[in-house]
This record gives structure tokens, C-alpha cells and sequence, in this order.
């Protein structure tokens, strides 16, 4: 078919109108749509470019191939995308048992980081473990100034800060734990932290003191008491803390007059604090797994109504922030106390935790695929 006044054809048989011809040959040079493949010439000296003549060479040479495999453009194309995905990465077990502890993917390496030890002092752990994801080699790195569990850590612009009573900050290049904000003004344990913006913001937690709402700016190392959520009472603990499209949310927690949980879901903002959806049923951070994906909070927890009751039957949530709507999903295999949890190629993986039973402590990493919805 001749179009532009005759300075351009198209490939292709010329009956064929043009849509059909540039279907055809975007399917063979596996184009875009919107694509129009053409060989140009000149009408007065009749001279192929030389874009036209590596054209019609690729068409030769495409076809040869075809007819040698058997297979059809749409199958080689699929053939091309099926070998260039690859495969997820995994994570390697954990060299030692570990609760309570905190774990980041920073720059292809697994950072895991403190934990509880009975005999540790203050109980909680200064070890940190780094393990190389492209090699599955773990190896032991600069230990913390001040052992943490059941703390919280958060990542900002790639920099792994340990939270728990001190604030630290990892230097990875260094490999030194560098204080930027000593012990005494954050809770110690049994709180949530989230980063929003440049601040540093915990929920709950021990000691008592400094149970609150409490601000880290990351830019001034100030500390600042925040309005509390309603219903918050000082020593209410093990509060889901998350940062969902850059919102404070506050989910669940253990309310310190009854040891009962909370289905509670605030969310603060700039007016404050406000009411979101709540999860189906109460919730609170110790027997739990949980990561944000994709601005989506998955959360599998045991539920009860005391502290001991380890705590009825498992469930499974998933929070969509763009909706405010809640989800059931899977449970997972096993309920644990304070395992670690990460994302690595949109899969959640988790890391350690203690068994409720008096089974063994896992090393071994339990994986979540959420597009598949299974364990």
C-alpha cells in the first residue's frame, strides 16, 4: 500500500490495509504498539535506503529462524520474557536462634540486628549479623554501644538506625554503631517507631516515663512529646507503628490496665489524629508477622484477651491504605513471638522468632508470596 504521496511502503502484502500490516510486523520484530515499521525509497532515483535494506535483512534472517525452531514470533517473544525474569532471591537461615530482634535490607545485604538474651545485660542483645544475598554468606559485624529487644529499627536514605532507649546509627562503610541520641529520652522496649519524613516517631513501650508519642528529628537531634492518640493511657504496648504513603498509623497495641488487645487504627496528620478503619479483630505486635508492601500492611497474628492465652486461632490481614479497607489472607504455618520480618522481590520472608510450643527455635526463613496469597 503506497502512503505519503508515495515515498514510503509498507511491508507486508498490498491488499492489506495498513493496520493489519503493522500489527503483523510488530509482531515479528516484537515492537510496541503504535509502531510503524517501513522501508523508505526514493521515487526519482529508485534507490533503497540503507535502513530499508537492514529491514528487509532481518526479515530474511527472522524468517530463517522461525522455520529452523518450529516456533512463532509470540512464543519466542514469550520464550524471551519467561528467561529474562529471575528468579526470587532467597535468604539463608539465621546463624543463631533470635527473637525479639530487628532486620533491613540495605544495598543487597541482610542486616539483623540485636535480639533477646536472658543473659545479656538488660536482656537485650548487641550482636548484629550481615548476611551477603548474593553469596548466603553471613558474617558477624560491629556489635551496638547499647544491647536492644523488642525494639524498633528504621532505614533512611540507605542508613539502618537502631531504636530502643539510645538511638543508633549504622555506619556501613565503617562498620561502627555511632550514637546520635543517648539513652533516657526514647522507650526502651515494647514500643512501635516509624519514620515520617525526617522524624523518628515511637507509640508506647517501657519504661512508663517515656511512654508516649515521641518525635526524633533526625535534622536538630531534638525530641519532642507529640499529642497522644485517644484512649492511649502511658505503658500501652506492642502497637503495629507504620508509615503508609507517608501517614502515621497506629493499629492494635496491649492496653496496660487490663492486658487486653486493641482494634484501635488511628492515623496522625497535620490536624491530628483521626479514625481509620479498624482490623477485624484486636491485635498487638508480640505473636505476630508483619511488613508494609506496596503501601499495604500484611499482618498475621494471634488474638486473645489475655496476655497468656497465646491467643486463639491465627489470622491474617491485609490493610489497603488507598481504600482504608481491610482484607482476610492466609495464615501462616506456625505463630511466633517477635520474629523479624523483610521484603525481598515483593515476597515477605521471616526471619527467627520463638516457637509458642516447646518445639525448637527456627533458623530457617518462612516465606509469604502475597500474589499468590499462599505460605
Amino acid at each position: 500500500m503506497e502512503v505519503a504521496g508515495g515515498s514510503e511502503r509498507f511491508l507486508g502484502d498490498p491488499g492489506r490495509d495498513e493496520t493489519s500490516c503493522n500489527r503483523a510486523w510488530r509482531e515479528v520484530f516484537w515492537l510496541s504498539p503504535g509502531t510503524n515499521f517501513r522501508y523508505r525509497y526514493s521515487r526519482n532515483t529508485n534507490k533503497v535506503t540503507i535502513a530499508g535494506v537492514l529491514a528487509c535483512m532481518r526479515v530474511i534472517l527472522l524468517t530463517f529462524i522461525f522455520c529452523a525452531c518450529g516456533s512463532s514470533p509470540q512464543a519466542l517473544r514469550n520464550d524471551a520474557q519467561s528467561e529474562a525474569a529471575p528468579a526470587p532471591r532467597r535468604i539463608e537461615p539465621l546463624p543463631a536462634k533470635r527473637h525479639g530482634h530487628r532486620a533491613h535490607i540495605v544495598e543487597n545485604e541482610l542486616l539483623v540486628i540485636g535480639g533477646f538474651s536472658s543473659s545479656a545485660s538488660g536482656r537485650g542483645t548487641s550482636h548484629t549479623w550481615i548476611q551477603d544475598l548474593d553469596t548466603g554468606a553471613w558474617r558477624q559485624a560491629a556489635s551496638l554501644n547499647q544491647g536492644k529487644a523488642f525494639a524498633s529499627s528504621v532505614v533512611v536514605d540507605g542508613i539502618v538506625y537502631a531504636v530502643g532507649s539510645s538511638i543508633e546509627r549504622y555506619d556501613q562503610t565503617a562498620d561502627r554503631w555511632d550514637v546520635v541520641l543517648p539513652g533516657g529520652e526514647f522507650p526502651k522496649t515494647h514500643f512501635g517507631a516509624a519514620l515520617i519524613g525526617r522524624k523518628i516517631i515511637a507509640v508506647g513501650g517501657y519504661p512508663i516515663e517515656q511512654s508516649g508519642v515521641k518525635a526524633f528529628d533526625l535534622d536538630t537531634g531534638e525530641v519532642t512529646n507529640l499529642p497522644l492518640l485517644p484512649g492511649f493511657t502511658p505503658g500501652d504496648h506492642f502497637h503495629f507503628v507504620v508509615n503508609l504513603r507517608g501517614e502515621l498509623h497506629v493499629i492494635g497495641g496491649l492496653r496496660v490496665e487490663n492486658f487486653t488487645p486493641s482494634a484501635q487504627h488511628w492515623v496522625f496528620d497535620v490536624d491530628g489524629w483521626r479514625a481509620a478503619t479498624p482490623p477485624p479483630a484486636p491485635v498487638w505486635a508480640k505473636f505476630a508477622i508483619w511488613a508494609v508492601l506496596d503501601d499495604q500492611l500484611y499482618l498475621f497474628a494471634g488474638y486473645g484477651f489475655t496476655r497468656d492465652d497465646a491467643l486463639g486461632p491465627t489470622s491474617g490481614f491485609r490493610y489497603d491504605s488507598r481504600s482504608d479497607t481491610w482484607t482476610v489472607v492466609a495464615v501462616p504455618p506456625k505463630l511466633l513471638a517477635m520474629p523479624a520480618t523483610v521484603v525481598l522481590d515483593g515476597r515477605l520472608h521471616v526471619l527467627g522468632g520463638q516457637p509458642l510450643d516447646d518445639g525448637p527455635f527456627p533458623t530457617a526463613v518462612t516465606v509469604y508470596e502475597p500474589k499468590e496469597d499462599s505460605w
